[in-house]
């Protein structure tokens, strides 16, 4: 007996007047947040630039909405700016900048998933290879920052609960690593990722512990939930005339 497909919607969210939207994020009541290209001015070539966007449904999980632009404001043609992870509440963080320097963010509502709100730098060190991955409802914020060949997993703590300063702690390395990165982070403060191809866990009592896998080549953690339960991926190798190939598995 064949089995009945999932019924599903595809929403287009349009853009902020350009030709260019993707997004990164979506929350439970269905705000969609990445980095859409604003309209060139037909007349002098200007425009054109990558804000970071919020979506916002006209009702929660609805499949029509409007997209706000989150920092209108820049208006250089270096400027790219991303909205990366978003909580319940609607705060949103990400990246932006131009040519002579990005910054981390933090946007927040002026009421709990609204559409107006204040944009706030993280002061987190921004490198070439420094990306937000993962937020939760109290306002923590992960990733990595550094480059390819010498990154960190980071964690921005609020002061308050989903306040707009706070200080950022570095994750550290699994034994004898020299990279990390962090890629989701629950409500409980337990954060996943991976440590020079090795999947691991981070919480405040313990620190960074690995987490055991099936025998691969890699494995990184994800995504965590409130039951502690984390999804990633294990890298498994196998040689085909004297070449390696690679099997990405989810794994949980």
């Amino acid at each position: 007996m064949a089995t009945a497909g999932v019924a599903y919607t595809v929403t287009d969210l349009g853009s902020l007047g350009g030709s260019i939207t993707e997004a990164f994020g979506i929350n439970n009541q269905g705000e969609v947040v990445g980095e859409s290209t604003t309209a060139i001015n037909p007349s002098n070539g200007t425009g054109g630039y990558n804000q970071p966007f919020l979506w916002k449904p006209t009702t929660p999980n609805g499949t029509t909405g409007t997209m706000y632009s989150l920092d209108p404001g820049y208006s250089s043609s270096s400027y790219v700016g991303q909205g990366l992870a978003i909580n319940g509440l609607g705060q949103v963080a990400g990246v932006e900048g131009t040519s002579a320097g990005y910054k981390t963010f933090l946007w927040t509502p002026s009421q709990n998933n609204g559409v107006t709100g204040s944009l706030v730098n993280l002061n987190i060190p921004v490198a070439a290879g420094t990306w937000v991955y993962g937020m939760n409802s109290s306002g923590q914020v992960v990733g990595v920052t550094g480059s390819a060949a010498s990154s960190e997993a980071f964690l921005w703590q609020p002061d308050v609960t989903n306040g707009a300063s706070g200080s950022t702690q570095d994750l550290g390395f699994l034994p004898g690593g020299t990279t990390s990165w962090a890629g989701g982070i629950n409500d409980n403060g337990q954060v996943v990722g991976g440590s020079n191809n090795t999947a691991f866990i981070w919480t405040a009592s313990s620190g960074m512990l690995p987490l055991t896998t099936p025998t691969g080549d890699g494995s990184a953690g994800e995504e965590i939930n409130k039951a502690g339960e984390a999804v990633g991926y294990l890298v498994t190798g196998n040689t085909v005339g004297g070449a390696t190939t690679y099997t990405y598995h989810a794994a949980i």
